[in-house]
């Protein structure tokens, strides 16, 4: 559909001052236009001013000034991609955040900085291989992950990344084991406590979410994101 037209049904819902919906109408304009600057400049603000979405607002504002070329951005509109089963595009974007963060991990100096750059490394590339799967590329999927299984051997995020594909391939128990082994191999990764925690919310299990989530913070204090989960989690079984 023309994102024009995405954009106009996103300024009804501005008007009747319904936010989400807003939102989805400008995030679907994005997706079929990422130079559309009108949509992009109005996703900024619902999400600043009406959602309080300062991060991801952060994000949109970086695309209007002409400041997109980093692994954050790249791996927002990935993320949004994904979400509104645009696949191609997103492997598109997962591969240009992956690329970006391999430069900078080529000028890293310290361990904890090298790691923190390695996991998003990986993670993005475990995207990549997610967007091939939904893209009816499963044997291509399954490539990219063992392919990485055989430069990292033993890395908490290739067991993320099979979990990954075991849940796209709907099996729970399998995804469940894996996520579970990242978690064990690296307490300090939120990328299999964020995607363990938001399936068991899902599946409707609010407790075993709360759980993953607090022992994830037990070791994270500061992890604003997953914090804001678990207090989601917790009003919802008061």
């Amino acid at each position: 559909k023309d994102p024009e037209i995405y954009w106009k049904l996103s300024l009804i819902y501005k008007k009747t001052k319904e936010p989400e919906k807003e939102m989805g109408y400008l995030e679907r304009a994005i997706v079929g236009n990422m130079e559309y600057v009108d949509a992009l400049q109005s996703l900024a603000e619902v999400l600043h001013y009406r959602m309080a979405n300062t991060e991801r607002a952060g994000l949109y504002q970086d695309l209007v000034d002409g400041k997109g070329n980093t692994y954050e951005v790249q791996r927002e509109l990935g993320n949004l991609c994904y979400k509104y089963a645009s696949y191609s595009r997103a492997k598109n974007k997962y591969r240009i955040a992956a690329r970006s963060v391999m430069r900078e991990l080529e000028k890293a100096e310290g361990e904890a900085e090298k790691r923190a750059l390695t996991n998003l490394y990986l993670e993005s590339l475990v995207h990549v291989g997610m967007s091939d799967y939904k893209f009816g590329k499963e044997e291509e999927a399954v490539k990219i992950i063992e392919g990485l299984a055989e430069d990292y051997p033993d890395h908490a995020l290739i067991d993320y990344g099979r979990g990954q594909i075991a849940l796209l391939k709907e099996d729970m128990e399998t995804a469940i084991g894996f996520f579970n082994s990242s978690i064990e191999k690296d307490p300090r990764s939120d990328a299999a406590p964020i995607v363990l925690g938001d399936y068991y919310m899902s599946a409707g299990n609010t407790d075993e979410a709360i759980a993953v989530w607090e022992n994830f913070l037990q070791n994270n204090r500061y992890h604003k994101k997953l914090r804001k989960r678990l207090n989601q989690a917790k009003k919802l079984v008061e």
